[in-house]
């Protein structure tokens, strides 16, 4: 139903960015939930014991960003650096063109406001694995409510992306 869409509304030079954008942001997505790799989600998850890395935990209490970060070790906690200063600076830019590339009108805006959220947590993040062990609790409180946010702002971006075909429809059927 979306590629019909697309097809019959946009001219091909606007096809080809919004398809190569969605199989970058669904390959990186699958890529790193999916397979055990040095700095892949069940890469952290494994040296975690399943708890995971901080930009994954929203709302964690100071104990539980803590707990996390011991797990982690010396060199996960390494690892998680790395990430957080190489993917996670490209995946969410991508996340964000994705989101802006399928959206029209204000809410082209929301990618980038969640791109925004997104970013201080990774800040929050590094500010937390820097100053370990002796890391500040406002700081991991204020990363675990960025999380949430992140959240909820992806949430609401993909929402907005599979409702908008569905709206214009309506608006098309009863017009």
């Amino acid at each position: 139903m979306l590629t019909n869409t697309v097809t019959s509304v946009l001219p091909p030079s606007r096809r080809l960015p919004r398809v190569l954008l969605t199989v970058l942001a669904l390959g990186a997505f699958l890529v790193e939930n999916s397979f055990d790799f040095v700095g892949s989600v069940p890469y952290f998850k494994r040296l975690t014991g399943g708890l995971g890395i901080l930009d994954l935990l929203p709302l964690p209490d100071p104990a539980r960003a803590h707990r996390a970060l011991d797990l982690l070790g010396a060199q996960g906690r390494h690892h998680y650096v790395v990430l957080l200063v190489t993917f996670d600076i490209l995946f969410p830019l991508t996340l964000a063109l994705f989101f802006r590339a399928w959206l029209s009108g204000r809410l082209r805006l929301l990618p980038w406001i969640t791109l925004a959220l997104d970013y201080a947590e990774n800040v929050a993040c590094g500010v937390l694995v820097a100053t370990f062990p002796h890391e500040s609790p406002a700081v991991a409180s204020l990363a675990g409510v960025l999380t949430a946010a992140k959240f909820v702002g992806y949430a609401a971006c993909l929402l907005a992306v599979v409702s908008l075909p569905l709206v214009r429809r309506l608006r098309r059927l009863h017009a």
